[in-house]
């Protein structure tokens, strides 16, 4: 699996939200509204 500096990198959405915990996000994005509740974005009103 390749890497960037030391992290994994992924581009399978679905294998990634079953890997991790907790997701930390910038802005929040519609892929992740079946995992919500593990969703941490500084994007309270999820817009902008």
């Amino acid at each position: 699996m390749p890497d960037f500096f030391g992290s994994e990198v992924t581009h399978d959405v679905k294998a990634f939200k079953a890997r991790c915990g907790m997701i930390v996000a910038n802005r929040w994005g519609d892929d992740f509204a079946d995992v919500a509740e593990r969703v941490y974005t500084r994007n309270l009103f999820k817009r902008d």
